[in-house]
């Protein structure tokens, strides 16, 4: 209803005091109903009469209309037709009431409820049964569907804008149909020959076949048992060959384990099975069982295969290490890419008849707040793993050892981070092809232990440590520890890593290729060099003329392009000499000298406690100055210091 405005003028345009204005119907020339607000108070007679300036008004409903005009009891001018149009029943207000009992209002809604009256609502709260209406404060009416059909449960959807229409009685839904959301969803989505083969229930229409939810009502998510609802989806993708992917739309519960069964090597079975979700949704456990597990056997061998988890979140809701996402390593080639693991390990139970992990990776995971092993290829010494891959995953806060691939046969742990391990992040039983590449340790209690937590039973046969940052706990701490026996160190290399603290604990002689930085000690035992060695005798070449206390002879050696790798350990004898350290005796001169700095190297081991030495050449070519944090030491500040050291040049 709108208020309709104008002047009465006669033909000179002035205006006309106390003529009257009939109002009528275009159609049919009824007199129209109209009034002095907004529907609230009848004008009789429908008629109306101008004011001193000529000026006249009333309301009306919206529609065509005829003007009658009359001055002294006689008409001079009928205007027709004259349009109405309320624009505020085509404005949706907010839904200001309650579950089931709705209301609007607002000052430019009309004050009479009438046939026709329209109104726009956008409901707050979904209904749960019959429903009523208030129209700006207005008598309270049911709201129906045509044919007076009571709105039924969930007809009536949160976030949903309803046009209604007055009818006298009740408020109808414009053009609506009288149906659910699982109606709706019914027509969406019906049910398929698949959920009919697989003889499954549909309760949740509104997701799409071989959506977990679809088949259980996740009243609260991460609290609601939801495993036959995952058992029952899961039947109805075995229907499809490959299988059709799972998705996830929310946290689901599992109480028991849902067991997932592809035979190994079998043809129906070599296209990856998916578990999605694009919503955060996952799985959570609130007991110590495992997700996921498998029917199948195969001797000693993992026996299920081909599964994909991805963008998943896996949650142990009771706290970590309480609960596991596969239960036992009976699956082979499993990939998890975009996943995330909260208080949760990958894997548990381990079976001990199993002997091995085969082709696994984490790629772009996410894994915080566990306990215990993350990952375990198996429980006895004997277990190993092949291709099995992490990289580019954040692990971080986690108590104990994390990762433990046993025998790793071609694996890697690549450009991770692994920082907050109480234990260590990487546990491995020796090694048959094994890279350690681009990743960033920190602050964890040890960052490799190649001799499987002391249990020792294969060699450290061909094994790369390249480009990784190690910022170690416990500076004093080394924080890679290799075998104790030089026998099982063969193929092994450590490059172009930097540690913040102490490098590498060897064993004496041992045949790692280790060119490394550390601001601490980079070993405490110094690796042979495989070439040829020739020994050297270290000397004071200060001028000082020390004699130092029982020196070690060193060794050294060249390769075909001249490059002389060296070692030496000496005692200063106790001297106030302030004379720059110097070292003399190198066999054979450096190619380049003085400020070009043609020698390099670092301590392996020494009692002084300046900080780490380094070594600089000077312009003979068979001495080098010996400087810590940059600056030039002298006699005197090693004066009784034991120092040993490595380093390299080009002759």
């Amino acid at each position: 209803m709108r208020q309709y405005i104008d002047v009465v003028q006669d033909v000179q345009g002035n205006a006309l005091v106390g003529a009257t204005v009939l109002v009528q119907n275009y159609v049919g020339g009824a007199n129209a109903s109209i009034y002095s607000d907004n529907g609230l108070t009848p004008i009789a007679n429908s008629t109306v009469t101008s004011g001193a300036d000529g000026s006249f008004s009333f309301f009306a409903a919206d529609g065509d209309y005829n003007l009658v005009f009359s001055r002294n009891s006689t008409v001079y001018k009928t205007q027709s037709p004259v349009s109405i149009f309320d624009g505020a029943p085509q404005v949706t207000f907010a839904d200001t009431g309650t579950v089931n009992a709705y209301a609007i209002a607002n000052s430019a809604l009309e004050k009479a409820l009438r046939p026709g009256l329209r109104a726009s609502i956008n409901i707050a709260n979904t209904n749960t049964g019959a429903c009523t209406f208030q129209y700006n404060g207005l008598a309270v009416k049911n709201i129906v569907f045509p044919a007076a059909i009571a709105a039924a449960a969930g007809t009536l959807i949160a976030g949903g804008i309803y046009g209604l229409e007055y009818d006298g009685t009740n408020w109808q839904v414009r053009n609506g149909l009288a149906l659910t959301a699982a109606a709706v969803g019914g027509i969406v989505n019906p049910i398929t020959a698949a959920e009919t083969s697989a003889g499954v229930t549909v309760v949740n229409y509104l997701y799409p076949e071989c959506t977990v939810e679809r088949y259980g009502n996740n009243t609260t998510p991460g609290s609601t048992n939801m495993s036959a609802a995952v058992t029952a989806c899961l039947s109805v993708c075995k229907q499809y060959s490959p299988w059709k992917q799972m998705t996830v739309a929310t946290m689901c519960l599992l109480s028991s384990t849902v067991n997932i069964d592809r035979l190994h090597d079998s043809a129906t079975t070599d296209d990856y099975f998916f578990i999605t979700s694009q919503t955060g949704g996952g799985f959570s456990v609130a007991t110590n069982i495992g997700m996921f597990g498998s029917t199948l056997s195969n001797g000693t061998a993992p026996a299920s295969q081909m599964i994909y988890f991805e963008k998943i979140n896996f949650y142990a809701s009771a706290g970590a290490g309480v609960g596991y996402v596969l239960n036992n390593n009976i699956f082979l080639r499993m990939r998890f890419n975009a996943c995330s693991f909260d208080y949760i390990n990958a894997i548990g139970n381990i079976a001990s008849t199993i002997g091995y992990s085969q082709s696994i990776q984490f790629t772009n995971c996410n894994m915080r707040r566990g306990s215990g092993a993350f990952w375990q290829s198996g429980t006895s010494s004997g277990y190993f793993s092949t291709d099995v891959h992490f990289s580019n995953n954040i692990i971080e806060a986690w108590t104990g050892d994390c990762l433990h691939l046993g025998l790793p046969i071609g694996c890697s742990v690549c450009e991770n981070l692994l920082e907050g391990i109480s234990g260590t992040a990487v546990v491995v039983n020796g090694t048959q092809g094994f890279l350690v590449s681009g990743n960033y340790f920190e602050a964890n209690g040890l960052d490799i232990d190649l001799t499987g937590a002391g249990a020792q039973t294969y060699a450290v046969n061909g094994v790369a440590i390249i480009g990784n940052r190690f910022q170690n706990a416990v500076s004093t701490t080394y924080t890679v520890t290799w075998p104790v026996a030089a026998a099982n160190i063969a193929g092994a290399v450590s490059k172009g890593n930097y540690f913040v603290g102490y490098g590498h604990s060897l064993p004496s002689n041992s045949s790692a290729d280790i060119n490394d930085f550390a601001t601490g000690n980079i070993w405490n035992n110094p690796p042979k060099i495989s070439r040829a060695l020739t020994a050297w005798t270290p000397t004071d070449g200060s001028g000082a003329a020390l004699n130092f206390n029982t020196p070690i002879v060193g060794n050294y050696s060249t390769n075909s392009a001249g490059v002389v790798d060296f070692d030496f350990e000496v005692t200063y004898p106790a001297t106030a000499s302030g004379a720059s350290a110097t070292i003399a005796g190198l066999p054979l001169s450096s190619a380049a000298t003085g400020s070009s700095n043609p020698i390099s190297g670092g301590t392996t081991y020494t009692t002084y406690t300046g900080g780490a030495i380094t070594i600089a050449g000077s312009a003979s070519g068979t001495t080098f100055s010996l400087y810590a944090n940059g600056v030039a030491l002298t006699n005197a500040n090693l004066s009784g210091k034991t120092i040993r050291m490595f380093g390299r040049y080009q002759a």
